[in-house]
């Protein structure tokens, strides 16, 4: 079997990534600290780790061709913003203040929510 996961495993990580960055900006911090309680890590938790979810999940989907055009769609304008953020001169885009404060992350927010919804509004969330 490989390293390859489950599909019905993955589409579960995926919405629960989905959910994460569709969660508002005090939920997301407090996931945020969560995880760097369970990772042991010092220092803050890096809120790049919240788009880290969502394409590790949509990465590990994607060979399994199981989702249809509206959702694939939804999940790469999600995608789209996500690597806008990460362009150049965005790096005050990944702190705390910013996942609460700008408008870049209110977009990724939408985005998830509607990603989310094309993905929960079907059964199975498959084709």
């Amino acid at each position: 079997m490989g390293g390859l996961r489950q599909p019905s495993r993955v589409v579960a990580q995926l919405v629960a990534a989905l959910r994460l960055l569709a969660d508002p900006p005090d939920a997301q911090r407090t996931w945020l600290a969560d995880y760097l309680r369970q990772a042991r890590t010092d220092g803050d938790a890096s809120v790049e780790e919240l788009a880290l979810q969502f394409e590790d999940a949509a990465q590990a989907l994607s060979p399994f061709g199981l989702l249809g055009e509206e959702k694939e769609q939804a999940l790469a304008a999600l995608a789209a913003q996500l690597s806008v953020l990460r362009e150049g001169r965005s790096a005050h885009l990944w702190t705390a203040e910013a996942l609460a404060g700008s408008g870049e992350w209110a977009q990724v927010r939408q985005l998830a929510a509607h990603a989310l919804a094309a993905l929960e509004d079907s059964p199975g969330a498959l084709r």
